[in-house]
């Protein structure tokens, strides 16, 4: 299709017009790096996945060395409902009236579900599952099973105190939240409303009750692309917030026919944080991170999607300030290569290349001030324990996305780190759906024979 001295990835993708399996390689050109699809009847396309290619190819070298489909997660998405109180023109879901006419999960449906599976951590979701007025007992649910259990919210039923309260007492760990920007204007565009009075009575009470919070932030090029920053001092200064998650927009559900102009990738959030603290969480701190992030991530043998980037930022008393600038990431590198080169023959003695870049990390004077927190978060995260949630000092900055048919990336996609749990439309019985991606996308193909 191309040079070979272009091309650093050959892979599988979606058409984006008639949505056929097409051939397609990841290429460098011009300094930028595409996913280049090739179909035989709608020609070529070209997706732009990042302006850094020299850091994009050597994590994709990386994940691609170290990385494992066949790896288990700790942690499933379970649908309750497909109800929500919201009608957002950029829903990944697209509720049709047959999701609203289905049978629901009873809570003998779901105390089944969760006596049948091995998982510890589980994240409630929908539609919004607050329209389940039964919300506070299928948390008892949950917890009676000693499991974990968040839940993705709009948050406006979390503008009542007492509600929020009931929840948090049936045993609730943590509220993902979603949050795209403080702009009224910005609000309605993206959710079809301004729901920000609702919204932020809602972090009103979170922080009230000091209930581990992370916020969604769904980023979409043209609209809320400079509020970055803006959303990163809010969460520094909000020590109940654990995480900023930056999620660029799918074109799946309503907002499948989106306009291209407002389409971004996650690598591209990365260089706009970085602009937009003035290098403060820079782009090559980023990648050093994730270097270290992958590599612990195969060595518990955890998934995790190339997509996805992480960050962590620590709080001081000024704001906050990057985590490179307590540790010593650039100490780590060679150890890490050492640990690519070795994983695959020998995982035993990789141990040993994995320790080395973790205690290079400690060479560095500024890092006793956070070494013992940063082991104990560390170890509580990788092993999916609440207890990472519980550190104020630290907060998560996540860059990701969902697939759709223009960024699905078939040898990525087998890595995809979050797996489905949704109910039968008929008998309301609970079953593990398996990946994300492919979940959303044979959603995708039903609606589509739905409206035919």
């Amino acid at each position: 299709m191309e040079k070979n001295k272009d091309i650093f990835r050959a892979t599988r993708s979606i058409c984006p017009l008639c949505c056929n399996t097409v051939k397609s390689v990841i290429i460098e050109e011009d300094g930028k790096v595409f996913l280049r699809k090739n179909c035989p009847s709608c020609g070529i396309s070209n997706l732009l996945l990042s302006k850094s290619p020299a850091y994009y190819r050597e994590l994709d070298l990386l994940y691609f060395n170290i990385m494992n489909q066949d790896r288990d997660l700790p942690e499933t998405e379970v649908y309750l409902t497909y109800r929500c109180n919201m009608k957002c023109p950029i829903c990944y879901l697209e509720i049709s009236n047959q999701d609203l006419q289905c049978k629901e999960p009873t809570c003998d449906d779901i105390e089944s579900y969760i006596k049948n599976s091995s998982k510890t951590f589980f994240i409630l979701t929908g539609g919004e599952p607050t329209c389940r007025d039964d919300l506070a007992d299928i948390i008892k649910l949950f917890k009676k099973h000693s499991r974990s259990v968040s839940i993705n919210t709009n948050g406006i039923r979390l503008a009542d105190k007492g509600y929020l309260s009931a929840l948090i007492d049936a045993g609730l760990d943590r509220v993902n939240l979603q949050l795209d920007s403080f702009d009224p204007e910005i609000e309605k565009e993206l959710r079809g409303h301004n729901y920000l009075e609702a919204k932020m009575k809602a972090i009103n009470n979170l922080r009230d009750l000091g209930v581990p919070t992370g916020i969604n932030c769904v980023v979409v090029k043209g609209i809320n692309d400079k509020k970055l920053g803006e959303m990163a001092n809010f969460v520094a200064k909000n020590h109940f917030i654990k995480a900023i998650n930056f999620l660029a927009i799918a074109f799946i559900g309503s907002a499948r026919n989106n306009k291209l102009d407002n389409y971004i990738m996650p690598d591209e959030l990365v260089d706009l944080l970085d602009k937009q603290t003035e290098g403060l969480i820079s782009r090559e701190q980023v990648f050093l991170f994730q270097k270290l992030h992958l590599t612990i991530k195969s060595f518990f043998s955890q998934r995790f999607c190339f997509y996805s980037q992480s960050y962590v930022a620590v709080r001081t008393k000024s704001g906050y300030e990057p985590l490179g600038n307590f540790l010593n990431f650039n100490k780590m590198e060679s150890c890490l290569f050492s640990y690519r080169k070795i994983y695959n023959k020998n995982k035993l003695f990789s141990a040993f290349f994995l320790s080395a870049a973790i205690a290079s990390l400690f060479l560095r004077l500024r890092s006793v001030v956070i070494m013992k927190e940063i082991f104990l978060m560390g170890i509580s995260y990788f092993f999916k324990s609440p207890a990472y949630l519980k550190s104020s000092r630290f907060f998560y900055i996540n860059f990701t996305t969902g697939c759709d048919r223009y960024k699905k990336d078939y040898s990525i996609a087998r890595n995809c780190h979050s797996e489905v749990a949704c109910f039968d439309r008929k008998s309301g019985a609970i079953s593990h759906m398996g990946r994300a991606t492919d979940f959303y996308l044979n959603r995708e193909v039903d609606l589509s024979l739905e409206s035919k």
